[in-house]
């Protein structure tokens, strides 16, 4: 691919059509319901049927999330069921199968073996993350104008055309057959390392030591510019204002503020919402514990978006080339989201660890998903309470989840037993943790795993030392007010 926007169209129309494959079941109704779709695409050297070097090998689609009362310290329900979190779990299953086949002998497409047991990723592997919608959290905070559905930093593709009527503020400044800045145009199949942490300077335009800096008005990170013009574009260059301010408002989310961050004012205009804060999830129903999944992005960006038990099998943290974002997505926000609200400063401490706050490549798409809820249809459309969840394995890669979190069909009876639990559960996924440890050679992992008295949940994922050691450090030192779930809930085997 020759572009950044063919990338990203490939990327997307991937996702798209993978989607479309798959069967109907716990799919929305056609113009009754919708859910968000997201997916990882592989990137490598082997050539496909359609000439391209690119592979989708997960896909998640859903809306919900359990209450806290709701959670089961079995590990056989799944709590977070938002499309993005679906998608990254049927990624590590994806992942273990990999693993498993690189130690059995047989082929896999990204591993190699190493002599410590680990696997590495082959060179030229690397993967890209799609979503239909912005994530929910800090990352749906953007600035718009009012009666606009278009956000104020939102790009157009390459052989876009803006036309008198289009819905871009008359003072927006980016040229309109630009897509990204100018000293942002590092080609997807570049030979940087999937795992390399890219100068700030050179592969994102932003100055990531002073990004919270410029957010600041009146010494306060966590408040959008006041709509002033003059004031707006000198304190915060990066956010493009409408000249009318009396027409400039801010997208709504409804994730809350965590107690101990900022909290919204939730007056009306630019002030309505705090921004880099952390949230919990949206919902009308009982309060969820679980993080938004900007926050979750966020996190996975800095420990990897393998997991803590499957980073004791490889040599590296796995992150994603790059995001792309569908739907009513704002560039500024989403690199505030993922990584722009971090003080590199703060995360010295990561020098001496195999981990590093790693900057994807941000670029949004205008590949509709089919049932994407756009602001038009927020009255008309229902969420289906299904997730839908498959993965590149050779066997049972399709299934559904229902609102409940167990597996779509479970009768009330077997709830609770392991034939209703989904693929991707925690159970499940640790049951693939304890299958692989019987295939590994000998080794460091292996003996300390084979040494536990107790082969718990907890007790394996306190075997990733260097993982969770890093990941305690950032909430101590940088996200202290992270929600954290009872331990209880990682007690079973």
């Amino acid at each position: 691919l020759n572009t950044m926007d063919d990338h990203t169209l490939k990327i997307s129309d991937l996702c798209l059509k993978k989607y479309e494959e798959l069967s109907k079941n716990g799919k929305p109704e056609v113009g009754k319901q919708w859910t968000a779709l997201a997916g990882v695409v592989k990137q490598g050297t082997i050539i496909y049927p359609d000439g391209g070097t690119y592979e989708v090998v997960a896909i998640g689609s859903g809306t919900t999330c359990l209450g806290e009362s709701q959670m089961r310290p079995d590990g056989l329900i799944l709590h977070d069921s938002h499309a993005e979190v679906i998608a990254r779990r049927s990624f590590i299953r994806y992942l273990y199968h990999e693993i498993k086949s690189t130690w059995n002998s047989t082929s896999s497409t990204i591993f190699n073996k190493l002599i410590d047991g680990k696997c590495c990723l082959k060179p030229g592997i690397s993967f890209h993350f799609y979503t239909s919608n912005t994530p929910c959290g800090d990352a749906t905070i953007f600035p718009v104008t009012v009666n606009q559905t278009t956000p104020v930093n939102q790009t157009h593709p390459v052989n876009g055309t803006t036309t008198v009527n289009q819905t871009t503020p008359v003072n927006q400044t980016h040229p309109v057959n630009q897509t990204q800045p100018a000293n942002q145009t590092t080609p997807v199949n570049q030979t940087t390392p999937v795992n390399q942490t890219h100068p700030v300077n050179q592969t994102h335009p932003v100055n990531q030591t002073h990004f919270v800096n410029q957010m600041k008005i009146n010494q306060n990170k966590h408040k959008l510019p006041i709509p002033d013009t003059v004031a707006a574009k000198k304190l915060c260059p990066d956010i493009q204002l409408g000249a009318n301010n009396s027409h400039y408002d801010v997208n709504r989310t409804g994730a809350k503020c965590l107690a101990g961050e900022p909290q919204d004012l939730h007056v009306i205009g630019s002030n309505f919402h705090c921004v880099g804060c952390l949230r919990t999830k949206p919902g009308r129903g009982e309060a969820t514990a679980s993080m938004s999944c900007s926050d979750k992005i966020l996190r996975w960006n800095i420990t990897g978006w393998q997991g803590g038990l499957v980073s004791t099998l490889v040599s590296t943290p796995v992150y994603m080339r790059s995001i792309v974002v569908g739907g009513m997505a704002d560039i500024q926000a989403l690199r505030r989201a993922f990584y722009g609200r971090m003080d590199l400063n703060s995360l010295d401490f990561l020098h001496h660890t195999r981990y590093h706050l790693h900057l994807p490549i941000i670029q949004r798409t205008d590949s509709k998903f089919k049932f994407y809820k756009s602001s038009l249809d927020r009255n008309e459309l229902k969420p289906n309470g299904s997730a839908l969840s498959w993965c590149k394995v050779p066997c049972n890669g399709l299934e559904v989840a229902a609102k409940s979190g167990f597996r779509l069909g479970t009768v009330k009876k077997h709830e609770g037993k392991p034939r209703s639990s989904t693929f991707i559960s925690r159970w499940n996924l640790f049951r693939m943790f304890k299958e692989v440890m019987e295939v590994i050679p000998d080794c460091e992992l292996k003996s300390d795993f084979q040494a536990l008295e107790v082969k718990s949940y907890r007790n394996c994922k306190l075997l990733a030392k260097d993982y969770f050691n890093t990941w305690s450090d950032v909430k101590d030192k940088v996200l202290g007010n992270w929600a954290t779930h009872s331990g209880e809930l990682d007690l079973f085997t």
